[in-house]
């Protein structure tokens, strides 16, 4: 009985293991030439390995890809409703018999989500993907002189609105 139970609980261990692991997976929502989107299902450990297998597979390896952004995201909702009817019998003011049904319902609506990374590819032992200007904000070309050419995106909610100059260079 004594060695049963070191048996039992490293047996318990590998069904908890093969349980978290085995029950997530991931799917491919978007991809690109330099990166893509991918959404986690099930167990977010086993399903971020298996998302760090396939962002090394698309990038060409281990250490070729950053992960630049992953949350929770709404992909729908849920919902159910519940009704109940009540009926009482009774008499008219007349003496008349009449029955009286009263129904209510309730609805009760969840946002569907799941966890998102999103991925970049980069080339291995390539330095990491800028997400902002260098110190100082210089981002021209061989630090002096204007950019060959920007983008400028314009967002416009409620009367107020952001520009933001991006330079191409």
């Amino acid at each position: 009985m004594k060695k049963a139970i070191p048996f039992l609980l490293a047996l318990g261990s590998v069904i908890g293991l093969s349980a978290q692991l085995g029950c997530s997976g991931i799917r491919v929502v978007r991809e690109s030439k330099t990166g893509g989107e991918i959404a986690l299902l099930g167990g977010r450990e086993g399903a971020m390995e298996k998302a760090n297998a396939e962002m090394a597979r698309k990038c060409g390896g281990p250490g070729t890809y950053e992960i630049v952004e992953q949350g929770e995201v709404v992909v729908g909702e849920t919902s159910s409703t519940n009704t109940n009817s009540t009926t009482s019998e009774g008499k008219t003011w007349s003496g008349k018999p009449a029955t009286k049904t009263k129904t209510t319902s309730t609805t009760d609506t969840n946002q569907k989500t799941e966890w998102r990374v999103i991925y970049e590819c980069r080339g291995p032992g390539a330095a990491p993907i800028a997400t902002a200007p260098p110190a100082g904000g210089d981002v021209s070309p061989s630090g002096g002189g204007a950019p060959a050419a920007s983008v400028t995106v314009s967002v416009s909610a409620s009367a107020k609105t952001m520009t933001l100059r991006v330079p191409i260079l």
